[in-house]
This record gives structure tokens, sequence and C-alpha cells, in this order.
């Protein structure tokens, strides 16, 4: 059971309070059960997608449930800032996060992009940018959009890291002091972790999240 879970049970608890219905009554209107509506709000089990599909038809707000943050009900699209080249060069994830705002360049022309917060599920601190050139493409096509943890080193995975002063994705395992990094056609290239920098975990490609995006 982590914090956020129990977090997000309490305002379920609060969501249902507010309607002025038991935990039987809201179970009913929800197709539910009390047994299961008491473990969501306690933070025993995690709420189910078919629950927050129901939620967001009646108009709640998921980023006030999973964070938090804003209106109990409202809008269910998340910005999330677009970094560009530069900006995640200079990133540091142990320092303050880059203004979103900040943006100058040419491409891409927006400094937020616009998801739906089913990607919250992935993690809260997140952070997007445009796959530009041949160093960042093995593993997607250049012009593509990921999102990252912007969290530095959180386990195996793919990254966005940087190396030698410019921005690379790989799949990279760490093994001590060693790294391995697995490019295209699966080539494996050890590495002294000291000479990479990890920015973020990549979580997803945003083509295929975004609401009404176009390149």
């Amino acid at each position: 059971m982590s914090y956020n879970q129990i977090q997000k049970g309490d305002r379920l608890r609060l969501y249902r309070e507010t309607l002025r219905l038991n935990q039987v009554e809201f179970a009913e209107k929800y197709h539910s059960n009390q047994k299961s509506i008491s473990r969501y709000e306690t933070g025993l089990s995690e709420i189910p997608a078919e629950l927050e599909y129901s939620l967001i038809q009646d108009g709640i707000n998921l980023n006030w449930l999973f964070t938090g943050n804003g209106e109990m009900m409202g809008s269910n699209g998340y910005e999330i800032p677009l970094l560009t080249m530069d900006k995640a060069l200079k990133f540091d994830p142990e320092k303050e996060i880059p203004d979103p705002k900040a943006h100058s360049g040419e491409y891409p022309k927006a400094s937020t992009i616009f998801v739906p917060l089913r990607i919250l599920s992935y993690s809260t601190d997140l952070r997007a940018i445009v796959v530009f050139n041949n160093h960042m493409a093995p593993l997607f096509h250049t012009g593509d959009i990921v999102l990252f943890e912007a969290t530095g080193w959180n386990g195996e995975g793919i990254y966005l890291y940087q190396m030698g002063g410019k921005l690379y994705i790989s799949h990279i395992t760490r093994k001590g002091n060693s790294i391995i990094l697995t490019m295209a056609k699966n080539k494996s290239i050890p590495c002294d972790y000291l000479t990479f920098k990890p920015i973020g975990r990549i979580v997803s490609v945003v083509k295929d999240l975004i609401w009404g995006y176009t390149k």
C-alpha cells in the first residue's frame, strides 16, 4: 500500500460524502460492492480503471483524485512541460524543475502538451521531449514525442540521458559502477556509469496517448 494510494482513497471518500451516499449506496451507483469501496477508500486496493472511467463520466476531476490539485469536479486533461533540447541538456532531476514557460526555440513551438490524466498512473513528475536526431532515434522515430519521469536513475529501463554533451535514448542496465547501453539492433555497449547522466526513464510515446495533437 503506497502513501499516494491512501491519499487517493481519502479523496474518493470525500467525493462519496459530497454525494451524501454511504458505502452501500455508492457501491450500487458504481456497480461495485461495499467491501470493495471500503478497500479503495482505505488504500488497501487500487481504484480500478472501470471505476475511474465511471467517475469521469460523472464529471470528477481525475487530476484532483490522483494528486489533490485543482477542483473536485472539472477538467480531465493534464499539461506536461515540453523541454527543448537545450533545456533537456541542462536538466538536473536533483535540482529545481526548469520553468516550462522559458521555451524560446522554433521547434517544438509549444512549451507544454496536453495528455489524458490516465498518464498520471505512471508518475506525477513527468516531462516530455521531441526526438530530435539520430542519437535519440534508434528506439523511436525522429519527430516522436516521448514522456519521461523527471527523476534521474530509477532502475533498469529505456532512458533519456546525456553523455558527451549530447542526448541519447537507450535501454540501460546498471551493474555496480558500470552500465550496459543497448542500442539499435540489440547492440550492447559497456560504459562507465560516471560518464553519463540519466535524465529520466521513458514511460511512453505521446503520439499514442495525446488528444488531438498533430506534428
